[in-house]
């Protein structure tokens, strides 16, 4: 009886991950909707301003019709903070999600991205909480192949970092589709300082730090402007995660985001 009751809760639970993915690229979270308003008055010409509209008028049908912000629905990204009292525990969670993944592309008609059948790229940490928290970030490739990982000296300044940054910027030229979102990863070895920089663009949620707020600040003077047509909302927002570097080395993590930094982060007991 127990064991049925388990695979029962076990079903519902993966028809809710499996529904999370079909929200993560239909809807988009809502503090960045409100970015993009706010940023129609800072536009720098009518057509600037009507590329922000077009932007949000996407946001509006997307959601309605529960069809894709965009046509590619990527590589599947997954955070699984296991809580010490979660359903998932003592199974197998690669292969649960894996399955959770796979049955959103079918129930929400996605399109298959990949080169073979959808395969998530998971990370699973304890959270030292009862419950479970998973973040999904769809993860498209028009942005996704300007990522950067660069291996610097270990005393390098952050006035270094961010010229880098800038830089790496500057050289996409506006094809991420910008205004673009940017996680930065510091530190660490070179794996773990690009799936900080990853990992940082869930999280950014517009309350700037006082470096943040420097690099975003250069990274506007590029001037790529909302669709890569010019302008002055060349970029939304940063997040910098850092964790200690080794001694001879610190490694700097890139992601460039592209407007539709498509995320979705929810407790899945209470879900």
């Amino acid at each position: 009886m127990q064991k049925s009751i388990r695979t029962k809760k076990l079903k519902k639970v993966k028809k809710i991950i499996a529904g999370e993915v079909i929200n993560a690229v239909t809807v988009l979270p809502e503090e960045l909707v409100n970015q993009i308003k706010k940023s129609l008055d800072k536009a720098a010409s009518p057509t600037e301003k009507n590329v922000l509209k077009s932007m949000l008028k996407n946001c509006e049908i997307a959601a309605e019709k529960s069809i894709p912000l965009c046509q590619d629905t990527g590589i599947f990204e997954i955070w699984v903070e296991l809580g010490s009292r979660s359903i998932l525990k003592d199974i197998n969670i690669n292969e649960f999600i894996t399955e959770a993944v796979r049955e959103g592309h079918k129930r929400g008609r996605l399109r298959e991205s990949m080169s073979g059948p959808p395969q998530p790229v998971i990370h699973i940490q304890s959270s030292g909480k009862k419950n479970s928290t998973i973040t999904i970030t769809p993860r498209g490739f028009g942005s996704e192949n300007y990522s950067k990982l660069h291996m610097l000296d270990p005393n390098s300044s952050f006035e270094k970092i961010r010229d880098i940054i800038t830089g790496d910027v500057k050289d996409a030229d506006g094809r991420p589709c910008p205004p673009y979102l940017i996680g930065i990863g510091i530190g660490g070895t070179a794996s773990s300082a690009v799936e900080l920089s990853v990992k940082a663009l869930t999280e950014i949620d517009f309350k700037f730090s006082g470096r943040e707020k420097d690099l975003l600040s250069e990274i506007n003077k590029l001037s790529h402007g909302a669709g890569g047509l010019g302008g002055k909302i060349t970029c939304l927002g940063v997040k910098i995660k850092e964790t200690p570097s080794h001694i001879a080395g610190k490694a700097l993590g890139v992601h460039i985001g592209c407007w539709c930094n498509r995320v979705r982060r929810f407790n899945l007991e209470d879900a």
